[in-house]
C-alpha cells in the first residue's frame, strides 16, 4: 500500500511544486470540490425558481461576461501589486455566491450572483504566480499538475452532490459549496507574497520592429487559443443533446460519461504536462488537439457505450490546454508584461466561449453532427499549426522565489 501511495504521489508529480505552489494545489483541490457541488445542479434550481431554458442561458452569458470584463484588469493589477493579495480577493469574492443562491426565490435575483460567480481578474496573478515559481524544466508540469486538482475535485464532488440531493434541500448544498469556497481562501493566505517585477531585466527591445513583432506574437498566440477554446466550447453543450437525441441516453448515463470525462482531464492532464517539458510545449499541444479530435470523431460514429466512455475520457485532453495558454503567454512575454499578456490571451478566449454555445447550437439544428465535424477539422488543422514557429523558442520561466 505505502509503495502504491509513493507511485501515485510521483506520477501526480507533486514533488516537483515547492511549497507555495503545493499550497495552491490544495486550495484548487478545495475550490474544486465545493464548486463541483453545485456545477450539475445549479441550472436545474434556476429553472425551479420560475426561470426559463433561455433564462438560464442569459445568467450564464452573463457570468462569461463579466469573466471577459475582468481579466484584463486583473492582468494589470497583478503587473503591479502583491499577487497573494489578489488571489486571495478573487476567492474571497466568490464566498457569498452560494449565500445568495441560497435565498434567491426568484431567477432575477440571481443576476448580481452569477455576474460576480464569473468575475476572473485573479486568473492571471494566479498564472503568472505560478510561472515564477516553477523550474524550467518542469514549467508545463507545474501547470498542469495544478489544473489536475481541480480535475480531482471535480470527479468525486457531483457525485456526493448527487447523494445530499437525496435528502437534503438543494439551498442547503450551496451551504457547503461556500464552506469550502471559505476555505480555499483561507488557505491561500498560507502562500509567501509575490512582488511582480518592476524593472526589465532580460534585453532591452526598443525599436519598433521589435515591439511590432511582440505584438504580433501576443496576436498569434490570442487567436490560436482562442480558436482552440471555441472548438471545444462548440460541442460542451451539444454532447449531452446528442448522447440522448440520437443514441437514447438517459441523465444518468450522460452525467456518468461526464465523471469519465473529469478523470481523463485528470490522467492526460499530468501526462500532457510531461510531454510538454520532456519535448516541447508545441508537441504536447498538438498531442492534445489530436486527442480531441480523435473524441469527437467517436461521439459520432458509434453509441457503443464502451467508445462512449473513451471518447469522453480523451476528451478530457482539452483541460490541460487552459495551462498551457499561462504558460506559452506567460514564457514568450517580457518580464513586467507577463499578467497582462497572460490576460490579453485569457480574455480573447473568453470572447470565443460566450459565443461557441450558440454557434454549436445553431449547427446542431442543422444536423447533429456537424459541430463534430467542424471540431475534428479544426482540431486537426491546430495540431499542424501548433508547430509552427508561434511557439518556438519560449523563454524559460524563471526558478523560484
Amino acid at each position: 500500500m505505502r509503495n502504491a501511495k509513493i507511485e501515485f504521489k510521483r506520477f501526480l508529480a507533486y514533488d516537483i511544486l515547492d511549497k507555495n505552489l503545493k499550497i495552491i494545489f490544495t486550495s484548487n483541490l478545495l475550490a474544486a470540490f465545493g464548486d463541483g457541488f453545485i456545477v450539475y445542479l445549479l441550472p436545474l434550481f434556476i429553472r425551479s425558481i420560475n426561470a426559463t431554458p433561455e433564462d438560464v442561458g442569459l445568467l450564464y452569458s452573463l457570468s462569461s461576461l463579466s469573466a471577459a470584463i475582468t481579466i484584463i484588469p486583473g492582468g494589470f493589477l497583478a503587473d503591479r501589486y502583491d499577487r497573494k493579495k489578489i488571489m486571495i480577493i478573487g476567492w474571497t469574492l466568490w464566498i457569498p455566491i452560494p449565500l445568495m443562491f441560497y435565498f434567491a426565490a426568484d431567477w432575477t435575483q440571481l443576476l448580481i450572483p452569477m455576474f460576480i460567480y464569473g468575475i476572473t481578474f485573479s486568473a492571471p496573478a494566479v498564472s503568472a504566480y505560478v510561472l515564477e515559481r516553477s523550474q524550467a524544466n518542469s514549467m508545463a508540469l507545474a501547470f498542469t499538475t495544478l489544473g489536475a486538482a481541480y480535475a480531482i475535485g471535480y470527479i468525486f464532488s457531483p457525485a456526493v452532490a448527487g447523494l445530499l440531493s437525496s435528502f437534503l434541500d438543494t439551498r442547503l448544498i450551496f451551504m457547503v459549496t461556500a464552506i469550502f469556497y471559505l476555505l480555499a481562501a483561507l488557505t491561500l493566505t498560507q502562500i509567501t507574497s509575490q512582488q511582480p517585477t518592476k524593472t526589465q531585466t532580460e534585453p532591452q527591445k526598443n525599436s519598433s520592429a521589435d515591439k511590432n513583432q511582440g505584438i504580433w506574437k501576443l496576436v498569434g498566440i490570442s487567436t490560436f487559443f482562442a480558436v482552440m477554446m471555441f472548438i471545444i466550447s462548440l460541442i460542451s453543450t451539444v454532447i449531452p443533446q446528442f448522447l440522448n437525441d440520437i443514441y437514447h441516453y438517459n441523465v444518468e448515463r450522460v452525467l456518468y460519461l461526464g465523471t469519465v470525462n473529469y478523470l481523463g482531464a485528470f490522467l492526460l492532464s499530468l501526462i500532457i504536462g510531461r510531454v510538454g517539458d520532456r519535448y516541447s510545449k508545441a508537441t504536447a499541444i498538438s498531442f492534445s488537439m489530436i486527442l480531441v479530435s480523435t473524441a469527437s470523431f467517436i461521439f459520432i460514429f458509434t453509441g457503443d457505450l464502451v467508445l462512449q466512455v473513451v471518447a469522453s475520457f480523451l476528451r478530457g485532453a482539452s483541460f490541460p490546454m487552459w495551462a498551457y495558454m499561462g504558460v506559452i503567454a506567460g514564457s514568450a512575454a517580457p518580464l513586467t508584461q507577463r499578467a497582462r499578456w497572460i490576460s490579453v490571451v485569457q480574455w480573447t478566449t473568453r470572447l470565443s466561449i460566450i459565443v461557441a454555445p450558440y454557434i454549436g447550437g445553431k449547427l446542431y439544428a442543422i444536423a447533429p453532427e456537424i459541430p463534430f465535424i467542424v471540431t475534428i477539422v479544426v482540431a486537426l488543422s491546430l495540431a499542424v499549426a501548433a508547430s509552427f514557429k508561434l511557439f518556438k523558442n519560449e523563454k524559460p520561466s524563471s526558478s523560484p522565489n
